[in-house]
């Protein structure tokens, strides 16, 4: 009975591998409030999309009062600007364009959430 817990492990660590050559994020930058593509959501066509280099793992996306920046920075980009003045929020991620879009915070938050729970179900009905 413990195949399908670990089946289950598994899985979640495939999702969470950045398999493949270098890591590419959307890069732009726009005053929030206009509706321009990089503020509502970054996409193919209309936003610049560019390669990491090796030491630029992170896909990040930081709001500064109306100001938004996506792009590659290293694993703590977003620690120097947590106290800044007007600092709305800072996301990373490590994914092929992870970065295209504001809502993708809670998107991922809420697949941890579905994973986890998943695995607490599986993990109480397992009888060792």
């Amino acid at each position: 009975m413990k195949a399908p817990l670990t089946v289950l492990v598994l899985f979640a660590c495939v999702l969470s591998l950045n398999i493949g050559n270098a890591l590419r994020c959307f890069s732009c930058s726009s005053t929030t409030g206009n509706k321009a593509d990089c503020e509502v959501k970054a996409n193919n066509e209309t936003t610049r999309i560019i390669t990491c280099q090796n030491k630029n793992i992170n896909c990040v996306t930081l709001i500064i009062n109306k100001n938004i920046t996506r792009g590659c920075g290293i694993r703590d980009v977003c620690n120097p600007y947590l106290n800044a003045t007007g600092f709305r929020s800072c996301y990373t991620c490590v994914t092929d364009l992870c970065n295209g879009s504001t809502a993708a915070p809670s998107t991922r938050a809420a697949l941890g959430l579905i994973i986890i729970a998943a695995l607490v179900t599986v993990g109480k009905n397992v009888h060792l």
